[in-house]
Order: structure tokens, then C-alpha cells, then sequence
């Protein structure tokens, strides 16, 4: 009994630090992704904040890029007419303050023949001024509305004078009307430098005395339109424009280089600014990866989960051992306190306790108990003449064979001394009392015990029988007692006879 009790106190134990072993480990790992999605949730807001500053940054530049054009449009404005050299003093300064621009030309709108136009060159001191066009059918050009460029910077010596614009389709698409003073922007160009660039261009009233319209142009690069310091950072960039009635084209991409590292995340940004006419609209995307995690803090995180459920697996083998310690200390008192150390068969305490147990159920079922007396003949002699040890070979014996002999259930025990007494339950009739009582005495008749003689070995029996005698345990024991000193005088009787 006690054995179950023990094995199922262990299972228990063993089911509750396992449950809280597991539900430790699921909390902390559900710990380390909610971690994770943490970490990348602020990859995420930074990355915002980060996509916010460069749509900041191309916001400015565009406004920038208007405050220059709508300054060379005031400078022009406060002329008579055009001048080359203060448009070189003007445009140098300018280029000297923002570097993203690389070129400012002024074109005037020309209908017809150019004869106006190579006046102004004429003024300016350019000798035989000729208009140059790109692409053939130049004579039909002439009847059609064009804008010749009169200055290129930041060199006028190397200024193209005379450069029909609208001979060059990116620029005619994008050019505006004299009544529109709305600024435009053209496709993107290749530069001889490898750079593409971009043409802004804004229609500018004139005070010049011949009524002539002008156009401001500047040339800026592309490259400039993104934040520089932010080039490197591995980030899939792309710029459009959408004008009003054209279809849309991108002025700046950048793709970030493919990674070996396994992507958790793709953070990504969509916005848009208005400029003028035109809708510039950017995507900004970027792949997170392990990489990119505070690795320091996840590490440090992933430790210390490893270290709380080591800590548990510990406690666990502890309590685990110290429990063990503790049943088997339980189980060697309940051995001492139930048990004889000699015969390893119950005590008078267990047998008792038990007996009256058997004895209670048996009574409500009226059936019959037989309770035997063990008393063994001349064991004091054995004692006194082979020794103590002897006489405990002979106990032990006697205690293994009760064991064996008797049915599972049945019940032996040592009172004390030389005395044992056997209850056995079930036992219908006194044909069955009396079978059982042989048996016994076959079975301690065959004792053998090395070193002592097989004739000194031999036992008295006394029964008491629950239907016949009742079912009180002291009665029945002084019944089964008294028979067994009747036979034990039988026993005295016959050795002294046989000695005579």
C-alpha cells in the first residue's frame, strides 16, 4: 500500500514540474517573440521616422529648387533686357550655394523667325549669331512657336547661344505655355559625367523693351533629390513624377543589394508631395533582417529563459531527490514500525490492525476466518545449545515459508519470540479449516534450516475458527492459543515418552 502511495505521489510530482517546466518554457518563449515583435515594431517607427526625413528632405529640395527659379525670374524681371554677364555674376553665385544644380540657361519664346532673337545676341556682343537645332526638317521649325536658349552658365565662354529647345523632345514635353507661370519638370537626361539629371522649368514676364516672353531653366541631379547620408543604408528606393496629363516616369531609384541573411520583415514607407502641377510620389522599402535586431539585448533575453527554466529543471532534480530521501526514510519507519527485521513478516501492531479490518468485513458477510497459532517446539534449546544465530536462521525460515504457503491476501505475522500466527479469510467450512491446518504442518514438518538439526525443528498449532468462535480478534486469539498449548502438552508428552 504504502509502495502505490509512494509511486503515485512521484507521478504527481513528476506531472506538476513538467506542466510548470512547459509552461514556463511557452511563456518565455512566447517572451522572446513578443521581444522580436517589439524590436522590429521599433525598426518599424524608426524607419518611419527615417522615411519622414527624406520626404523632408526631397520637400526642400523641390522648394528650394522653386526659390531659385522664382529668384532668376525676379532677377530677370528687374532688367530691360537680357544680360549675359549679369546673368553669369547672378547664375555663379548661385551654383556656388547649391551644389545640386549644374546648369542655368534662359530661353526666350521665339514665333516664326528669329530675327528678334539674334537682335538680343547681337547686343551682347555675339558676332553672327546662329540658331542650331537638333534633328532634320529644320525649314518646317521656322514657322513653329520655339525657345532658343541665349545663355548656358556657369561659363559664357562656353555658353550655347542659340539652341532651339524645342528641337528636344524630353524638353518640349515638358514645356509650359507663355500664359502658364506654373513650373514644370522634364524626363530624366544622361550626362556626359554619367550623372542623370533633371530640367525645372518656369514661364518668367519681362520688362524687355522688345515685349519678348522668357523661360527660366536650371539643371539639377537627380542624385540630389535623396538624402546623401542615407545612399548607403541599404534601402530600396523610388522616386515618380506624375504630371497632370502625361504619364508618370521615375527621376530616382536605388536597390539595395540582395542579403544572404534570412529576412524577417519588409519594412516599407508610401508617400506623396505636391509640387506645382505635379505629384511626386516616393517608396521607400527596406528588408530587416537578424542583422538589424538589437542582438545584444535578444541574446541577453534568450540567456536568461535558458537560465530561469535550468534553475527550474534544478529545482525539480532537487525536490525530486530530497522526496525520494524522504520516502525511503518513511518507508524504513513504516518497515520498523509494521514489519519484523528478523522474519520480514508484519508485527503484532500491523497484524492486529489489519485482523481487525479482515475480521469487521468478514462479520458483515458472515464469513469464516480461520486464525492459526504458531508456536515452535524446543526453540529455547536450539538457543542454548546451537546459538543465537542458529535460532535466527530457524525464525527467518520459519517466515519465508509462512510466506510462500499461504494464498495472496492471507495474512502471516510474527507475535513475538517463537510464537507466529497466520489469518486467512474465505475459509467456508471446517473441512477447509482442517485442509489448510495439514498444510501448514506438512510445510514446517519439511523445514530445513542449515546447521540444525531437522528433528528439533517443529511447530505447535492452535486455530480458532470465526464461525464457530466469533468474530473478536482477542477472542479468537485466546481460542487458537489455548488449542495450541494442547498440542504443544501433546508434543512435551511424546518427547518424554520417546526419552524414557
Amino acid at each position: 500500500m504504502i509502495n502505490l502511495l509512494s509511486a503515485n505521489k512521484f507521478a504527481r510530482l513528476h506531472l506538476l514540474y513538467t506542466l510548470l517546466i512547459l509552461s514556463t518554457a511557452i511563456f518565455l518563449f512566447a517572451m522572446i517573440i513578443a521581444f522580436i515583435r517589439w524590436n522590429l515594431w521599433n525598426i518599424d517607427e524608426q524607419f518611419k521616422t527615417d522615411a519622414n526625413h527624406v520626404r523632408n528632405h526631397i520637400r526642400d529640395q523641390l522648394a528650394q529648387n522653386e526659390t531659385v527659379l522664382i529668384g532668376l525670374g525676379s532677377f530677370l524681371t528687374t532688367k530691360e533686357h537680357v544680360n549675359i554677364a549679369a546673368l553669369d555674376t547672378y547664375s555663379s553665385a548661385m551654383m556656388a550655394r547649391f551644389s545640386h544644380i549644374s546648369m542655368f540657361q534662359i530661353a526666350e519664346y521665339v514665333e516664326g523667325n528669329f530675327s528678334a532673337f539674334q537682335t538680343i545676341l547681337r547686343m551682347q556682343g555675339v558676332k553672327d549669331p546662329v540658331i542650331t537645332r537638333f534633328g532634320e526638317d529644320t525649314d518646317q521649325r521656322d514657322a513653329v512657336e520655339s525657345l532658343p536658349v541665349i545663355f548656358v552658365a556657369p561659363s559664357s565662354s562656353k555658353a550655347v547661344l542659340g539652341l532651339d529647345l524645342s528641337t528636344i523632345d524630353f524638353i518640349r514635353r515638358a514645356l509650359p505655355s507663355k500664359a502658364d507661370s506654373e513650373m514644370t519638370i522634364s524626363e530624366p537626361i544622361d550626362l556626359f559625367e554619367g550623372d542623370r539629371a533633371l530640367v525645372i522649368m518656369q514661364s518668367i514676364p519681362s520688362k524687355d523693351v522688345i515685349g519678348s516672353s522668357y523661360i527660366a531653366l536650371i539643371l539639377i541631379k537627380q542624385d540630389m533629390l535623396f538624402p546623401q547620408q542615407d545612399i548607403d543604408k541599404n534601402w530600396t528606393v523610388s522616386i515618380r513624377v506624375v504630371p497632370p496629363s502625361r504619364k508618370s516616369f521615375e527621376i530616382g531609384s536605388y536597390i539595395a543589394e540582395a542579403q544572404a541573411s534570412y529576412s524577417l520583415h519588409k519594412a516599407k514607407v508610401t508617400d506623396s508631395i505636391n509640387f506645382s502641377k505635379y505629384t511626386i510620389q516616393f517608396e521607400l522599402s527596406k528588408n530587416i533582417t537578424w542583422k538589424d535586431l538589437d542582438l545584444w539585448k535578444l541574446s541577453l533575453f534568450i540567456f536568461m529563459v535558458l537560465l530561469v527554466l535550468a534553475v527550474l529543471c534544478l529545482i525539480y532534480f532537487m525536490h525530486f531527490s530530497v522526496e525520494q530521501q524522504r520516502d525511503k526514510h518513511q518507508k524504513m519507519l513504516y518497515q520498523q514500525a509494521n514489519y519484523d527485521l528478523l522474519t520480514n513478516l508484519p508485527n503484532r501492531f500491523y497484524f492486529e490492525d489489519t485482523a481487525a479490518r479482515v475480521l469487521l468485513n468478514a462479520e458483515r458477510q458472515k464469513a469464516g476466518v480461520l486464525l492459526l497459532f504458531v508456536d515452535l517446539n524446543g526453540f529455547k534449546s536450539i538457543n542454548d545449545n546451537l546459538g543465537h544465530e542458529a535460532g535466527d536462521r530457524v525464525l527467518a525460515a520459519v517466515g519465508a515459508t509462512l510466506t510462500k504457503v499461504l494464498r495472496q491476501g492471507d495474512l502471516a505475522a510474527r507475535l513475538g519470540g517463537d510464537e507466529f500466527v497466520i489469518l486467512i479469510d474465505n475459509v467456508p467450512n471446517l473441512t477447509a479449516v482442517l485442509n489448510i491446518i495439514e498444510k501448514v504442518r506438512r510445510v514446517l514438518a519439511a523445514l530445513y534450516v542449515e546447521g540444525v538439526p531437522t528433528e528439533n525443528i517443529s511447530g505447535s498449532l492452535g486455530f480458532a475458527y470465526s464461525l464457530q468462535h466469533g468474530y473478536d480478534l482477542y477472542k479468537l486469539l485466546q481460542v487458537a492459543d489455548k488449542s495450541m498449548y494442547g498440542e504443544k502438552h501433546y508434543h512435551r508428552q511424546r518427547r518424554l515418552f520417546t526419552t524414557i
